[in-house]
């Protein structure tokens, strides 16, 4: 089909026509091949033109012109220069014709933009130095005709959003360095053709193409022109009641907001930039309507309030945070109005106008309303801390409460926020103006917690989550006697919410408040009982979102207790730890196995920070369930073997839980089912007829190596007891090696530990030399079983380049004494195989190592033994690089 298209030397347009309709038409499979062929042809170029001119289907010529538009990027200096100029020229043509008329400029416009970005392609070849009248040129013809003149303002548009705002990757720096001065040098016939159209708004869309080309031509050009041409007043007459067509308004505030975000205006200039505001917000009060003020223009849509609204707080943040101080220099009045009119704007419920407005709020607390008179800042700041309450959005991991029709209280666990941008910026605001004023933030917050008591036995949900929500935004920004008085205050209102609200269901708060003021449990009289009580109860819920909440809250409350150790008492950490495990057996009794993993995963928190003779104290009471349900499963057990194999997998899964916060103060759990653990592994290691348990039996296999590993990462230093704990499990896992994640990564681990942050290491040392002899077999039977392809076990790939990665970190001159150069070879082969995967995250790695690899030569001492590995590596590896870079 594809030989057709070019049959006998001409070009079938209807033929290409016939396969486009089959490709949109829905026989997209045929259709695929031939026109993936026809734009990689090296001729198709050559006839853009017959098809632009002769094809019934648009589609057919936007192919024509992706073709053309690669060409012209690509290889358009190969051409001659009379052919370039013929090109150009023809492309031009055909944009004029298509614009000649309002008519055929609505006709189709997506066509037309695309013709205008193929013209904007040919500007960056040929101008300035073979197509020097080019911006005459569009200023002229965009005299001829309004039409005209709307598109060669986007096609003036589309420049400068190339030369300007495109990727550095776009072009070469000194080309961008060129088309930036030439048209900053040929700037001012386009800036009059902008004024002309502005001031006589001769039709509605040749001013909205005139501000949106104008609104990008002012993020570059010189400030002088700006002013010096009067271009803010001609701008703020647009935003006048008068103009007939709202919507220039919205586009003239973005040309203006444009300027004052500049940060390059000479000082000469602030004033006029101080004008410009004054000018802006006075048109924008003319617009408001006197009894609603700015809400009711808001809710107005009639006058495209929300747009309005939000470019005029776009226009404000920008102007406040850029040129603040300015403003207060030459126009204080203006500037306690515009907080005025930002505070307002706050009050609005619109999530993304408030994130607007909390950005710049948080700017100017940080920098302690310098900027601002003290008493004006005082009120302004008390009215923003209540605006802040009532904006904020939930966190992650939060419980929603709500009322549902009929009275029904609702329940729902959040774990991701929905605005997670919202609630950061919403709580960076609340922590500055806490830092600020810490009494007022305070009665603030306790305001409204008692507001969102609205009668004797009504609640204001959203109230209450809000208050609860921006007191766990505040925690840690008070000092400890503070904090302690303030958490007790808000405990004290909540309580008396939960008496009169009667069913139980505000409850959750307090336990939401604990998980963010864990340091404080043991310090507050009945703190620490309400929250273990709370926990339990909640964790014995019916529902399963009650619980995941129970769950979370307990696991942050034991990181608070461990991040916060040096500011605690041992005592309090202790007696929390004793209570946990006193409650342990009823607290999961009732969870599934993800839940009770969590459980014992935060009480783990609290464990790693005891001193080491309580670690071992409390261990086995710990432990005392799982390990008693490991031994009946080993030794009394009497159930199916899918059974037995599910149990010692669940036991699993909460050990590595366990291991992996309490680090190394595991050693005890791991000594006591040591030969639990040989035994289980032995047993899974055999293979039987049924699928379904050999599944089982690799799961089990796969968590022991799982645990081993994660100790061994957790230990700072490994003792000559760890190394009787590993060897024998090591053994076992390179007899029968776990099917989904082999034991890459634990010989990984290991060789890091033995190896990193060494001096010297003797090479005869006879565990170490053992250990890299074990390693290297193992890299190589996996790269064996992995190197075939790009797709066989790619489960075991990522561990398996760990591996690599840890040899080639950590024992690279081990490695050049203990292997021969074939088998060194290999090594070096599995890195430059590993460039070239498909998978990014996996020849990202391997790239890494290959720096390693490299920086490693570079740094050996004998220069002989350096030549020799460049001499047999650096050109294999330069031109796999190069290969894969310019594939």
């Amino acid at each position: 089909m594809m030989d057709a298209l070019f049959e006998h030397g001409q070009f079938s347009v209807s033929l290409l026509d016939n396969v486009v309709r089959s490709f949109y038409g829905g026989d997209a499979s045929a259709a695929q091949p031939i026109l993936t062929a026809f734009q990689q042809h090296p001729d198709s170029w050559q006839v853009a033109d017959q098809i632009l001119e002769r094809s019934q289907v648009v589609q057919a010529k936007f192919i024509a012109l992706q073709v053309l538009e690669k060409f012209i990027s690509t290889r358009w200096r190969h051409l001659p220069q009379d052919q370039r100029i013929a090109i150009r020229n023809y492309v031009g043509s055909v944009i004029v014709s298509q614009s000649s008329s309002e008519a055929s400029l609505q006709a189709d416009k997506a066509y037309l933009s695309k013709l205008n970005m193929v013209l904007v392609e040919i500007v960056k070849k040929e101008w300035p130095e073979e197509w020097p009248s080019f911006v005459n040129e569009m200023v002229a013809s965009a005299r001829v005709s309004l039409s005209l003149c709307e598109n060669n303002m986007m096609v003036l548009r589309l420049l400068s959003e190339e030369v300007f705002e495109a990727s550095e990757e776009a072009q070469a720096d000194w080309k961008t360095r060129k088309l930036k001065e030439q048209l900053t040098s040929e700037l001012d016939p386009i800036i009059e053709l902008c004024r002309e159209v502005l001031l006589r708004r001769p039709s509605k869309r040749l001013v909205k193409a005139t501000l949106e080309a104008l609104s990008h031509f002012l993020k570059w050009i010189p400030p002088n022109m700006i002013f010096d041409m009067d271009l803010m007043s001609i701008l703020c007459n647009q935003l006048s009641s008068n103009v007939e067509d709202r919507s220039y308004r919205s586009l003239a505030l973005k040309c203006c907001t444009e300027v004052t975000g500049r940060q390059d205006i000479p000082d000469q200039f602030l004033p006029g930039l101080s004008a410009l505001g004054e000018s802006v917000v006075l048109a924008i009060h003319a617009l408001i309507p006197t009894k609603e003020g700015i809400r009711g223009m808001y809710k107005d849509g009639r006058q495209r309030g929300h747009e309005l609204i939000d470019d005029y707080t776009l226009f404000i943040t920008t102007a406040l945070s850029a040129h603040g101080e300015a403003i207060a220099v030459s126009k204080p009045q203006l500037l306690t109005q515009i907080h005025q009119d930002l505070l307002a704007l706050s009050a609005i419920d619109d999530q993304e106008l408030w994130k607007t407005c909390a950005e710049y709020w948080v700017h100017f607390t940080s920098r302690k309303c310098e900027y601002m008179e003290p008493v004006s800042s005082t009120n302004l700041l008390h009215e923003l801390r209540k605006a802040a309450v009532k904006r904020i959005s939930n966190p992650d991991n939060a419980l929603v409460i709500g009322e549902e029709d009929g009275g029904i209280i609702s329940r729902e666990f959040v774990e991701k926020s929905e605005n997670p941008e919202v609630y950061r910026i919403t709580k960076n605001l609340l922590r500055n103006l806490t830092t600020l004023n810490i009494s007022d933030t305070q009665a603030t917050l306790q305001a409204s917690l008692k507001e969102s008591q609205t009668g004797s036995f009504m609640v204001s949900w959203r109230n209450l989550n809000q208050a609860c929500w921006a007191i766990g935004a505040i925690s840690g920004v008070m000092d400890e006697s503070q904090e302690l008085q303030f958490i007790n205050q808000c405990l004290a209102i909540l309580n008396k919410v939960c008496i009169n609200e009667k069913e139980g269901s505000a409850e959750p708060c307090i336990l939401f408040i604990a998980s963010k003021y864990p340091h404080a449990l043991h310090k507050l009289q009945g703190f620490f009982g309400a929250a273990i009580r709370l926990t339990a109860k909640y964790l014995h819920d019916k529902e399963a979102s009650i619980q995941k909440f129970a769950a979370h809250a307990l696991v942050e409350i034991c990181q608070g207790i461990q991040q916060n150790t040096g500011s605690q008492d041992q005592q309090g950490s202790t007696m929390f730890l004793q209570n946990l495990l006193v409650h342990l057996p009823s607290l999961v009794s009732e969870l599934d196995l993800q839940q009770t993993c969590e459980i014992y995963r935060a009480i783990g928190y609290v464990f790693s920070i005891l001193p080491k003779q309580y670690q071992q104290q409390y261990m086995q009471k710990f432990m005392d369930e799982p390990n008693k349900a490991l031994r009946i499963a080993l030794y009394q057990n009497q159930q199916a073997e899918a059974d037995t194999l599910k149990t010692l997998s669940d036991i699993l899964r909460i050990n590595i839980a366990v291991c992996d916060t309490v680090n190394a103060g595991y050693e005890s759990q791991l000594k006591y089912i040591h030969g639990d653990m040989l035994t289980a592994y032995h047993a899974a290691s055999e293979i039987g007829p049924i699928p379904l348990l050999n599944n089982l039996r690799e799961r089990v296999k796969d968590q022991i190596n799982v645990l081993l590993t994660t100790y061994i990462k957790n230990k700072p230093a490994l003792s000559v007891d760890d190394q009787n704990l590993i060897d024998p499990l090591l053994r076992e896992f390179l007899m029968s090696p776990p099917s989904k994640h082999d034991v890459s990564d634990t010989l990984c681990v290991l060789v890091e530990k033995h190896l990193n942050h060494r001096i010297e290491h003797a090479v005869h040392d006879g565990y170490m030399r053992s250990l890299l002899e074990t390693a290297y077999q193992i890299f190589e039977r996996i790269y064996g079983e992995i190197g075939q392809d790009f797709t066989s076990y790619y489960d075991k790939r990522p561990g398996f380049f760990r591996l690599v990665q840890g040899l080639v970190t950590y024992a690279f001159r081990e490695l050049l004494t203990l292997l021969s150069q074939d088998k060194f070879s290999v090594l070096v082969r599995s890195i430059l195989w590993g460039i070239q995967h498909p998978a990014h995250e996996i020849s990202n790695q391997a790239l890494e190592i290959c720096t390693v690899f490299l920086k490693n030569i570079y740094e050996l001492e004998d220069e002989d033994e350096q030549s020799v590995l460049y001499s047999l590596y650096y050109m294999q590896i330069l031109d796999v690089i190069l290969h894969t870079i310019t594939d």
